[in-house]
């Protein structure tokens, strides 16, 4: 359901539109021009959510603005929608680790779904350092706007548990999958703040780095950890 609080242009990135559309009886409305560019507001109001989808995974920056600004979604739902998320991400890492017991395969879900919070939580400590620190963008990143990033730049998460399902042999499927993760992630920055091209191209990287890092570092600690319990 589109909401008409905040809009936002998906084409310029312009936010101080009056409104969406014009409503003159249920299910006739005319969709309203953007006082920058003059081009309509929000062109996804009359647009399938399959081509939605598919403009997601093209990495159409248009889409990312519709479900950041001019979407509307409780912050509840997009909670569960997190939960769930890390729960596909330590579903994946899990993969990553062969356990032959099923006391093995408890442990090393636990443990992965612990790997998936604390990136979780590094993600959110450095977006917030890097934002004071940088001063990116005039938007005020709120809990229900930054749990948008966050979902909408990992939404590759939920295909890769797909992958992984059908093809479980091999680890390289899922690889290929996350590589869609950084230009996501920025294509969501950029939707979110419309300048500093460099700046947020610089966080996502730094961002990047630190998350394998850590990554690298938690998922040596679970093998030992693994191993250890083996013996």
């Amino acid at each position: 359901m589109p909401s008409t609080v905040t809009s936002v242009c998906v084409l310029c990135g312009h936010g101080n539109n009056q409104s969406l559309y014009k409503e003159y009886k249920p299910g006739a409305i005319q969709l309203n021009q953007c006082v920058n560019c003059h081009q309509f507001i929000d062109k996804y109001i009359e647009y399938d959510r399959v081509i939605l989808l598919l403009d997601m995974f093209l990495l159409r920056i248009q889409s990312y603005r519709h479900l950041i600004f001019n979407y509307e979604i409780s912050t509840s739902l997009l909670l569960r929608l997190l939960f769930v998320l890390l729960f596909c991400h330590g579903y994946i890492e899990s993969c990553r680790y062969v356990a032959t017991t099923p006391s093995l395969i408890h442990l090393n879900f636990h443990l992965s779904l612990a790997m998936a919070f604390t990136e979780f939580g590094i993600i959110c400590l450095t977006s917030f350092i890097a934002k004071g620190l940088l001063k990116i963008g005039h938007s005020k990143l709120d809990l229900n706007r930054f749990l948008r990033v966050i979902v909408l730049s990992h939404f590759i998460d939920y295909c890769s548990v797909i992958v992984t399902i059908w093809i479980h042999e091999s680890y390289t499927p899922i690889t290929i999958l996350l590589l869609f993760y950084i230009p996501a992630q920025l294509q969501c920055y950029r939707a979110l703040f419309t300048d500093h091209w460099f700046k947020l191209l610089s966080v996502v990287l730094v961002q990047s780095i630190i998350l394998k890092i850590a990554n690298s570092i938690m998922f040596t600690r679970r093998a030992e950890f693994m191993d250890s319990f083996l013996s």
